[in-house]
């Protein structure tokens, strides 16, 4: 599921491999439920090129247990954010989009936040990325994005003023909160009768489609993946929802 909001440095990459394309293959098997953490892109100063001033906001944006989310790391993401819409058509300049950049200010601010108290809580626990495991996350988006080589890689970041040393640096406190997570969360095992359940019921509501029906035997594992995936964002959200009670955090704008 790609998300309008919370884009960071590798959602933009693969956007930018894969043209915004997504698959409409058999991939929504029940209720979506959001990632509660943000991927968290490298820090650069803003171009300026932006539809807000930059000193419109405080130079401490939000304090998680004491540590602070500084007004240049939001600014990056908002920018990256701010680019991606208009990328796809959506202004911010006119009335409407100023309304629309208040409410995603809040939600970075909040997704900020909870990638601070993931993070936090994964060092807490001992949890660390070792560069082992951020190489083999760069690799797999590579494979999601149909990138085939390194160099490829490089020019598509280049385009977007990155390296690979910032696509790193990104994707290290992400590989880390998804440890602290996986150390978390217990998966249960999906039954037979659930897969087949949500087949038919995906069978049921192309009746009268001019479209081919995949087999049972065809999407069966992706609708098993789908639904570990579920259970996955649904107990993520249950221990964000516990570590935040928890923490102490200040949002200033």
């Amino acid at each position: 599921m790609k998300k309008i909001v919370g884009l960071s440095l590798a959602a933009m990459l693969v956007l930018a491999a894969c043209g915004g394309n997504e698959d409409a293959d058999i991939e929504n098997t029940g209720e979506e439920i959001e990632d509660p953490a943000v991927e968290v892109a490298a820090e650069e100063e803003p171009s300026g090129d932006t539809p807000f001033d930059p000193e419109d906001y405080p130079e401490v944006i939000a304090t998680v247990n004491g540590e602070d989310i500084q007004r240049e790391m939001f600014l990056t993401h908002l920018e990256q954010q701010a680019s991606m819409l208009a990328s796809q058509g959506i202004s911010l300049q006119d009335e409407e989009g100023a309304e629309f950049l208040e409410m995603l200010e809040m939600q970075l601010v909040e997704q900020l936040v909870n990638e601070q108290i993931l993070v936090q809580s994964a060092t807490d626990a001992g949890i660390e990325a070792t560069m082992e495991e951020v190489d083999a996350e760069i690799e797999q988006l590579m494979a999601e994005a149909g990138i085939a080589t390194e160099e490829e890689l490089e020019e598509i970041l280049a385009m977007q003023n990155n390296t690979t040393d910032d696509l790193r640096e990104e994707l290290m406190p992400l590989v880390q909160r998804n440890k602290f997570l996986d150390s978390q969360i217990e998966l249960p095992t999906i039954s037979e009768e659930e897969i087949q359940e949500v087949y038919d019921a995906y069978v049921a509501s192309m009746e009268g489609e001019d479209v081919d029906i995949p087999s049972y035997e065809e999407v069966r594992d992706d609708i098993e993946r789908d639904l570990q995936n579920q259970h996955r964002q649904e107990q993520s959200a249950e221990i964000l929802d516990r570590l935040r009670e928890e923490s102490e955090v200040t949002i200033n704008i």
